[in-house]
């Protein structure tokens, strides 16, 4: 796919805006996934699955946000280029703030199931909620 009218130096300019996107992206999932470690470790509490559920999706959401930040900033691309990108980044955003929901559903389900202790003697409460969950 060649986006005529652009030069070599453009090439470079989008290149180094998108390499940005990655860069400040990562960067703040990486700090703010690092809080939350740290958060969870100072109070022993055991893992409610933000890592396992929360980690791609939140990065694929910051990713996709700075890159509808950038976007505008790209080097003279055609007007009709730079609304069809922004409309597919704009629909990666929708999926990726669902996969995010459904990450958040998962860890509530963690939540949820790690206050009722199945191994007690009188567990009837808790084996019905783990039913329900």
């Amino acid at each position: 796919m060649v986006f005529p009218g652009l030069s070599e130096q453009d090439w470079l300019y989008g290149i180094f805006l998108f390499s940005a996107v990655v860069v400040f992206g990562n960067g703040i999932h990486y700090v703010e996934f690092r809080l939350l470690r740290r958060q969870q470790s100072e109070t022993g509490r055991r893992g409610l699955g933000l890592q396992k559920y929360l980690a791609w999706p939140a990065r694929a959401v910051f990713l996709s946000i700075g890159l509808l930040i950038v976007l505008p900033f790209t080097p003279r691309l055609s007007p009709q280029w730079l609304d069809r990108i922004e409309e597919i980044v704009q629909c990666l955003l929708v999926l990726f703030l669902g996969w995010l929901a459904i990450g958040g559903v998962f860890v509530f389900q963690a939540v949820t199931l790690s206050r009722f202790d199945t191994t007690v003697a009188d567990n009837l409460r808790a084996r019905t909620v783990h039913t329900q969950m």
